[in-house]
C-alpha cells in the first residue's frame, strides 16, 4: 500500500486521481491545487485541499504545467516524501532540491471525460536513487502494466516524437475537418480510414504502411489537389508533406 498526494487540477491530474482512487494498493490522501475551487470535479476521487497545507504521504505527484513545476516544488520544502513530476519534457533535476525525487510520466493524451484503459498506458519513470526508483516503479505498476525506465534525455526525445506523431497529426485532422466543412462534408467519413492507419502500425511500420498520391508519385492528382486548396497555409503544408513523402521513398523507388 502506498499513500499519495496529487498536486494539480488539469487533465493529467484528473485522470491520475481517477486511476489512483480506483486502485486498492493506493491511498489517495488528497488532491491539492493552488485554488481549491478548481478541484470541484475531483471530490469523487477523495479529499481535496488547497496547496500549502502540511503533506504526509509516501509520494507527492506534481501534475501541473511544465512552467509551474519548479514553483510547486519550491513550496514542498520540509517534506520527507518522494517528489515526482509527470512532465515529458522537463528534466528530473528541476526537483533536485528534494532528497528523494523522480519522474512518473504517463505517455498519453489526456482529456477530462474520456474513458481510458490505464493499464495500457506506458508510464516512463526515473529517479535519483535505486531505492526511490523501486518505489516509483511500484506506484506506476499499480496502475499500468507498461512501466519503462527512461532517463531525462531520452524522455525529452520521446516527448518530441509524441508531439510530432500525435499532436501534429491531430492538427492535420483539424485542418482536414475545416476543409470538409467548406464542402458541407462530415469528418466522420474519414474516421474508419484513420483507424485503419493506426491499426496497421500494430502489424507493420509506418514506412511500409504509407499510401496516397505522393507515395504513388501521382503528380497529376497532387497538382489537382493543390489547385483546389484555397487556404495558402494548407497549400504549403500539403506541398511540404508531399515532398517529404516523395523524398523518403525516392531512393527505393528509383533504385
Amino acid at each position: 500500500m502506498q499513500s499519495v498526494v496529487l498536486i494539480g487540477a488539469g487533465n493529467v491530474a484528473h485522470h491520475l486521481a481517477k486511476a489512483f482512487s480506483a486502485c486498492p494498493h493506493i491511498t489517495l490522501v488528497a488532491t491539492m491545487a493552488r485554488d481549491k475551487k478548481a478541484l470541484v470535479d475531483f471530490e469523487a476521487f477523495g479529499p481535496i485541499a488547497s496547496l500549502g497545507r502540511p503533506i504526509t504521504a509516501d509520494i507527492v505527484v506534481i501534475a501541473v504545467s511544465d512552467n509551474a513545476i519548479a514553483t510547486v516544488s519550491g513550496q514542498l520544502q520540509g517534506t520527507n516524501s518522494i517528489i515526482v513530476h509527470t512532465s515529458g519534457s522537463t528534466p528530473m533535476k528541476v526537483l533536485s532540491q528534494h532528497k528523494n525525487h523522480g519522474v512518473l510520466y504517463p505517455l498519453q493524451s489526456f482529456t477530462k471525460g474520456r474513458e481510458l484503459t490505464y493499464d495500457e498506458i506506458p508510464i516512463c519513470v526515473e529517479s535519483n536513487s535505486t531505492d526511490t526508483l523501486y518505489k516509483i516503479k511500484q506506484l506506476a505498476g499499480y496502475i499500468s502494466s507498461k512501466v519503462v525506465e527512461i532517463d531525462s534525455k531520452k524522455r525529452f526525445k520521446l516527448h518530441m516524437a509524441a508531439v510530432i506523431g500525435n499532436n501534429f497529426t491531430n492538427h492535420m485532422v483539424y485542418l482536414a475537418e475545416q476543409f470538409l466543412q467548406e464542402e458541407k462534408l462530415p469528418l466522420h467519413l474519414l474516421v474508419p480510414l484513420m483507424k485503419e492507419t493506426v491499426e496497421k502500425w500494430e502489424d507493420t511500420s509506418p514506412y511500409d504502411a504509407q499510401t496516397g498520391p505522393a507515395r504513388r508519385w501521382d503528380t497529376d492528382t497532387i497538382k489537382n489537389h493543390l489547385a483546389h486548396i484555397k487556404d495558402s497555409k494548407l497549400r504549403k503544408i500539403y506541398t511540404l508533406l508531399s515532398q517529404s513523402v516523395q523524398e523518403t521513398y525516392r531512393e527505393k523507388d528509383n533504385g
